[in-house]
């Protein structure tokens, strides 16, 4: 599995975890639906930016969207 597919796989986890449709995360992160779809998917190279904007959106800090586990009660995201 490459960089993306684990991203994408993080993301749909944490989506689930926050019973949030690709639609809310999209709107909530300022991002296409489709967008979404396709990070999930790993279908897209996505810059750090991006990963930020989907973690606050998910209310997590970016590095869990890297890290290796998979958490059931990720952490929340602390603004600085």
């Amino acid at each position: 599995m490459d960089i993306r597919d684990a991203v994408g796989r993080r993301v749909l986890h944490y989506r689930h975890l926050r019973d949030m449709t690709q639609n809310k995360l999209g709107e909530v992160a300022g991002i296409d639906r489709g967008y979404v779809s396709d990070i999930e998917n790993g279908k897209r190279k996505i810059t750090i930016d991006i990963i930020d904007k989907i973690a606050r959106a998910l209310n997590i800090p970016a590095s869990a969207l890297l890290e290796a586990e998979l958490h059931e009660n990720p952490p929340e995201y602390n603004s600085l």
